[in-house]
C-alpha cells in the first residue's frame, strides 16, 4: 500500500502527475474544498475531521494518488479569504483508527 498526497497552485501539474500515478496502478481521489454545511451553526452530522477520516479508511490497503488532500485546507482559506472548515474540532490524541 502506498498514498502519495499532491498538493500546489492551480494548473501546476497536479492532476498531471495522478494521471502518470494512474497508468501504474494508483487510484485516483480527488478532494475539494469541504462543503459549506460543516460552518453551518446548524449543521448535524459528522464534522470535517470525522469525514476525512472515513474517506482514508476507505483507502485502507490501496495504492492511492491523492490530488489535494485534506492538508490544503490549512493553507487555502487563507490564501482565498474564506473561513476554516475545522476549526471547531479538537484532533485526537491518540491514532484514530
Amino acid at each position: 500500500m502506498a498514498w502519495i498526497v499532491l498538493e500546489g497552485l492551480d494548473r501546476t501539474g497536479k492532476t498531471t502527475a495522478a494521471k502518470q500515478f494512474e497508468k501504474l496502478g494508483y487510484e485516483i481521489v480527488h478532494f475539494s474544498a469541504p462543503k459549506k454545511d460543516y460552518l453551518d451553526p446548524l449543521y448535524v452530522g459528522p464534522t470535517y475531521f470525522e469525514d476525512v477520516v472515513g474517506i482514508l479508511n476507505s483507502y485502507a490497503n490501496k495504492d492511492v494518488v491523492f490530488d489535494r488532500s485534506w492538508y490544503g485546507e490549512l493553507v487555502w482559506p487563507s490564501i482565498y479569504s474564506r473561513p476554516v472548515s475545522y476549526t471547531h474540532l479538537t484532533l485526537p490524541t491518540t491514532p484514530y483508527v
